[in-house]
């Protein structure tokens, strides 16, 4: 019973490969278990990283909403910030995991940070 149930489930993974992914039929059972494994990892990994785009966005929400109701800023800092979170999440819209970059940028084409507590 037990290896007619693996055979069956073989089977239906040989069959879905063939359908979807247009795999043909003829693979061996170990190739089969070893595309579903992929396939599983594939998906964990895209699902962790979309995991982390939503948690990044909410946090950058909270912080500046936090930032926008408790500090006294001038109207030009406000709309800075608005300006900051609009493009984060449409950054983060266009791209489900922040990349970073592996150059490293010189020192006198960096721009400065902008940060709300300090008056420039």
């Amino acid at each position: 019973m037990s290896r007619d149930w693996i055979n069956s489930s073989i089977q239906q993974l040989r069959m879905l490969f063939y359908l979807i992914l247009q795999i043909p039929l003829k693979l061996e059972d170990a190739d089969v278990l070893q595309i579903a494994v992929m396939l599983l990892k594939q998906k964990a990994s895209s699902s962790a990283k979309s995991s982390f785009a939503r948690g990044f966005s909410q946090c950058l929400h909270e912080m500046l909403r936090h930032v926008s109701l408790h500090a006294l800023l001038p109207p030009g800092d406000r709309e800075e910030i608005k300006r900051f979170y609009v493009l984060q999440r449409t950054s983060l819209r266009h791209s489900s995991f922040p990349h970073r970059s592996s150059k490293r940028t010189s020192s006198r084409n960096r721009v400065a940070l902008w940060r709300p507590w300090k008056k420039n």
